[in-house]
Parts: structure tokens; sequence; C-alpha cells
């Protein structure tokens, strides 16, 4: 993030803060005790979440009760097990205290299932751009969708044991070009950890490699990936873009994922746009792109070849 969106922010978040205390919510005043919300698959977005036996339907609705009733509060979101049929939806609630949308232990596996539909099943835009979030993401998978989550001028989200499953044109019923299953648009900071992509595709050869596991771009520095698995990924499982600066993959596995390398970088120099740097790649086992060839760890387009290693370092 530039020097001038820095300052916007923070003259953005000091006028956020008089209008709370306008309000009468100071800080001293705001509880400390975790505001929690259940979500069922078989509950009634009509009620408040409360407690596990009057649950909530939906991610939506929940959304809504955080941004009403917060006032301050750390939040959990519980998440039952099973099947949640969902439209495309924005988290954009922050604080300084933390949020944690995770599975229950209720009941199995939370699925976030989009039944093919078009755009990003979770977008993750602050109501003031450039905010830092303080989101953990734990134990949901997302399925059967165009694109997966976007995080998008937010700072502090962590994706933790998250699976991706059936992401992109081939899954979505238009068939239209997928992106990414993540996909950061200056989003710093951002951890994934504990993490599963499986089947980000396209529907055509034309478009297979215009889809990645997780696209990071206009600026997106910081990006963590650890202990994660890439498996069937049409396109280069993670590319970097337009001085994304800083991305570290570490313990990850790499099979049938990529179309030119693990971890690549792309830019076009006539739009304005800079290469990535210090990024690295290190203790990951890369096994072969998605056409069953061998795989390199990294690729840059400028150079057709294996990144510098200013840009991306392979160890």
């Amino acid at each position: 993030m530039s020097t001038y969106a820095r300052r916007v922010l923070a003259l953005a978040l000091a006028v956020a803060a008089g209008l709370s205390i306008t309000a009468g919510v100071l800080p001293a005043q705001a509880a400390t005790t975790t505001l929690r919300i259940y979500v069922s698959p078989t509950g009634d977005d009509a009620g408040t979440g409360a407690s596990a036996d009057r649950p909530v339907r939906s991610l939506q609705r929940a959304h809504e009760l955080v941004r009403w009733t917060r006032a301050g509060r750390p939040v959990e979101v519980l998440l039952a097990g099973g099947t949640y049929r969902a439209a495309p939806m924005v988290w954009s609630q922050y604080a300084s205290t933390p949020t944690v949308i995770r599975a229950s232990g209720v009941g199995g596996r939370p699925v976030i299932n989009g039944s093919g539909a078009d755009g990003f099943a979770l977008a993750i835009r602050p109501a003031v751009p450039g905010a830092t979030m303080n989101l953990t993401i734990s134990g949901i998978s997302f399925a059967r969708w165009e694109n997966g989550i976007q995080v998008s001028k937010a700072s502090g989200v962590t994706l933790d044991d998250i699976t991706w499953y059936k992401i992109g044109g081939r899954w979505a019923t238009s068939k239209r070009t997928g992106y990414a299953a993540l996909h950061l648009s200056d989003g710093d900071g951002v951890t994934v950890r504990n993490s599963r992509f499986q089947y980000v595709e396209n529907a055509t050869a034309q478009d297979a490699n215009l889809i990645h596991a997780i696209y990071a771009t206009l600026d997106s520095d910081g990006l963590t990936v650890t202990s994660s698995s890439f498996t069937f990924v049409s396109g280069d499982a993670i590319r970097v873009r337009n001085g994304s600066d800083g991305v570290t993959v570490a313990a990850s596995t790499f099979r049938a994922a990529g179309f030119n390398a693990a971890v690549s970088d792309w830019y076009r120099a006539s739009a304005g746009e800079i290469p990535s740097v210090g990024g690295r790649i290190t203790a990951s086992t890369v096994m072969t792109n998605y056409s069953g060839r061998s795989l390199r760890r990294t690729y840059c387009f400028d150079t057709k070849t294996a990144c510098p290693v200013e840009r991306i370092t392979a160890g």
C-alpha cells in the first residue's frame, strides 16, 4: 500500500472512531466478552443465532448480526457441519478485536456450496479500504464456485484448514473463465496454512492457464503459504503480479498443479506494472504440472525462465 493510501486510511479510521464516540460507544466501555453466533444448515435467519440450539441459517445473516451487535467485542461465528447452499457474499466487518469464523466441531465439516454460481463465494472487503481485518477463517470448505475467496484492500486475514474444491469455469454453470480459488487484490499480510486446493480448473484449453489456486496482484505484499497442498490446478498454482512482494511458500506440495511453474510472476510493463520481488519457495515438494510433466519451481514470464533470485528464490 502506498504512503498516500496509508494516510487516507488513517484519516478514515480516525473519522470512524469519532463516529463511534458520538454514538456513545467508547473503547473503554466496550464489552470484553466474546460475541458468539451459531450457524447451521437447518437454522433460521429470522433468529439471532445466540445459542447452538437456535442457530441462524447463513453466513450472510451472521455478518448482519456482527455488524449490528458487536460493539467492540471479539467475535466467534460457529458453523455446524453440513452443506450450505449459498449465494456470493461480502464480509466487510473488521475491528481491533479478533473475528473467528470456524467449524463448530458438531456434525462434521461445513461446506459452502455454490452449486456452480458465478462470482466469488466470499469477498472480504473492509468497510474502510485498507483496514486490518483481524479475521481468521478455519475448518471450512468452499465447493463448486466460479471463484473462491477474494481479499481486497485489506490486511490481517488468516485462512487455516480451508479446502477449496472444484473452483473455476469448469465447475461453473456458465462456464465463464475463473481466475482464482484465493484472489488477493491489494491484500497484505494474508496467511494460508494447513489448506488444500483441489480441482481448480477452467473449462477450455484456451483459458486453462488463466486460473490459479492463489492469485496475488496489485501490491498484495507478504503472502505466506505453509503446509498446504495443490492438486489438479490448470494454471500456475501461485501467481504473483504487479509488485506483490515477499511471497513465502514453505512445506507445501504441488502435484498435477501448474501450467508453467508452482510459483510464477507476471506483469505488464506497458501498463506501468512492475515485477514482484523478495519471494521464496522452500522445503516444498514440486512434482508434476497439470499435464503430468515435470514442473518448475518458479517461472518469470518476462525472462521466460526460472525467476532470478531477487524475485523468487527456490530452495
